[in-house]
This record gives structure tokens, sequence and C-alpha cells, in this order.
């Protein structure tokens, strides 16, 4: 079951905010010659995905898809194929070069975020906030002390935004942003998310530049310079401690990929990590097999194959909330995977899906009937305050 989703309105410019008029730019998003966009762009996605040169063809496609079609038309047409191999694996990367060449387009970050959604885990507002922040600090136009000052402005109060998630989604953006801008400095990117009003703001800034670090697909000509590999646990090894949990977390997604996305192979690197921040990189794993497959069962092994109990609670725990955030109706399809999972993990399992549900903005109604399905046995302990 699919629920609604409302666009970015509000948001920061300098230091005030826009409104913007969904006319303003509807003009923008339209082909005459192209009247179902979703044979042109599943046509294009494939020929991508059979391509040798994946990542260049993808952002080629994106830049096209965008001259002819809406940001929303765009995400539609990915949320109803999400099955085929070349959406499931590359609409994120695709939606972070839409949303880079919305903002080229348009020129206004508040007009290119108002047209876009959360699908392909907002793929979409990561990339238009790359492509501002890109522009306005790589080629020149403001220098490192405006940038500083500007930070805590692009994503402003979380009462801009309808729900939790948009908020959180637009900072995870703004830390990959700032990677862009300071071309892959990541220490130098992590102070500048320090500039955020708290500790949490600041955490879900950490996330998008470490991610940006650890697992880019979209700034493949910028390779990282804080990955060693006669080192696996550097960078964390060099950093503060308050970085330490976001970044042995990111970097179990690297490990993820250097392990070839074996997950027992992964388990074994992330038993490499200090014991005091194995939690977060075991959570990762489940967050790298939620893009394994789309089937419940085949979720649910894959953190099988961590021995220790508590690690594989972790692993499911982070599993349902990427599922939870991968889908238009992630909620529900991690909800089934709480319902198929051992009696031991159920309780954390269902306590998250529900923490995600509150953080995403279900309305009532559907938790209700969520809620209603659970076992008695877990419903008043998971349900409680919904």
């Amino acid at each position: 079951m699919a629920y609604a989703r409302t666009s970015w309105v509000w948001v920061a410019a300098g230091a005030g905010v826009l409104l913007i008029a969904a006319w303003w730019v509807s003009a923008v998003w339209h082909d005459p010659t192209v009247a179902d966009p979703a044979p042109y762009i599943l046509s294009a996605m494939e020929r991508c995905y059979s391509s040798s040169k994946q990542s260049p063809c993808y952002r080629d496609a994106a830049k096209d898809f965008v001259a002819k079609f809406s940001p929303a038309a765009i995400a539609t047409v990915f949320a109803a194929h999400e099955s085929e191999k070349s959406i499931f694996e590359f609409c994120h990367e695709t939606m972070h070069y839409a949303g880079q060449e919305s903002y080229r387009r348009l020129g206004n970050v508040a007009a290119a975020l108002a047209e876009g959604s959360t699908a392909c885990f907002a793929g979409y507002y990561h990339g238009v906030l790359e492509g501002y922040l890109t522009e306005r600090y790589a080629t020149g136009m403001a220098g490192a002390s405006a940038l500083a000052a500007e930070v805590p402005e692009l994503c402003g109060e979380r009462s801009r935004f309808q729900t939790d998630k948009e908020f959180h989604e637009c900072l995870h953006g703004l830390g990959h942003a700032l990677m862009f801008a300071t071309e892959t400095d990541l220490p130098a990117s992590l102070r500048l998310c320090d500039t955020l009003s708290s500790p949490e703001e600041a955490g879900w800034c950490y996330s998008g530049a470490f991610m940006e670090n650890s697992t880019s697909s979209t700034n493949k000509d910028h390779p990282s310079r804080y990955l060693k590999d006669d080192d696996l646990l550097y960078p964390c090894s060099i950093l503060e401690e308050k970085y330490l949990p976001m970044c042995y977390n990111l970097q179990g997604l690297y490990f993820a990929e250097r392990a070839g996305y074996d997950w027992q192979k992964t388990g074994e690197l992330c038993a490499l990590v200090p014991r005091r921040w194995q939690d977060y990189c075991f959570n990762a794993i489940g967050q790298s097999i939620a893009g394994s497959s789309r089937d419940p069962q085949t979720l649910k092994a894959g953190c099988e194959t961590i021995t220790d109990m508590h690690l594989r609670g972790m692993c499911v725990v982070g599993l349902v909330g990427a599922v939870g955030e991968r889908y238009e109706d992630g909620i529900f399809r991690a909800k089934e995977i709480c319902d198929i999972e051992n009696v031991e993990y159920k309780k954390i399992c269902y306590e998250r899906v529900m923490q995600k549900a509150r953080e995403s903005g279900v309305p009532s109604q559907d938790i209700g009937r969520m809620c209603a399905d659970i076992a008695e046995e877990y419903r008043d302990a998971v349900c409680a305050g919904f």
C-alpha cells in the first residue's frame, strides 16, 4: 500500500526562505513529441545497464530525461518499474544526476527541490544540493568562509518540511554535496556539517559525507582520498570520536563492496572494527542487503549469515530501516520482513519499522491497519504512542 508524499516547498535561500509556485516551473518540463515517458525512460535505462560505461551513460540519460520530462514523472516511472534490474540497481544514481541537471536548468535551489520526491532513496534531492554547491563553490563563485556561513541555511529548520524523513534527506544530501564542493575533502566536509544547529542534524550530514567517501557512484572522476586498501579502518582510525558511529556505519557499506556483497565475508570485515563500534558496521550490512533483492525471504537470509545474535539483530534493524527508505511503500515491505523474522528479532524489527513510519509521515489510518496486523504479543509494545 502506497501513501501520499508531498514535495518540499519551503527551502532556505541565503538568509531567507522562498515559496515557489508550481506554475513557475511547470512549463520547463515538457516535450510534446513524447506522450508517455515510461517506454522512453525504460529503454534508455536498459541500454545503460548493458553499457560498458554505465555511470557516464546514466549521467547522459538523466540529462536527457530532465530535458523531456518533469522530475516527478521520472520518479513515477522508476517507482512503477522498480522490479526491473536496471531500475532497481541504478535509479538512485540516475536521480542524483537528474537533481544536478534540474538545478542547472532552473538555477534555483527552491524551484528544483519543489519539483522532486523521495523516490529512489531521495537521490533527486541529493543531486540538487550537489549541483548548487558544486557550481557556487567549486567554480569560485564564493569562498570557504561563505560556504560555512551558508551551510546551516540550506536545509534550515525542521518546520520547513512536511516530515522528519524529508528533513533528514535534505541533511544527508547536504553531506553528499559538501564532498562535491570540497573536492572530496572528508575532514573539511565534516567540519562544515558541524556548523548545523544540533548534533542530530550534523549526524545526518555526516552520513552523506561518509557515504560519498565510501561508496560514491556519482563522482567516480574524483575518487576518495580517504580510503586505503592496506588499512580498512581508515579514515575512521584518524577521526575524532564524535564522527566514529557514522564513520563505521558507512565503512560497512565499503566493506560490502570490498567483499563482493558476500554477507559472511562482510561480517568478517566488520569484526575487525573495535568492539565499541561494531553495532554500526553490522547495521550497515543490513542496509547493503536491502539493495540486493526484493524478496523478503532472501533479505532475511542475508542477516542470518551473522552468527552472533546481538550483531544479527543490528543487521535486521539496518535491513528493515533501509527497505523502509528505499520504496514508496517501503514501510509495508519492511513489515513483511518482520512478519517472517525469527522470534528473537521480531520486537526490534517491528520497533524499527514503526520508527520509520513516524519519520515518514505514514497516515494514522495506515499505521492503525499495520498495527492491527501485528501479533498481539508485540502489538502493545511496538505500537504504543501511535
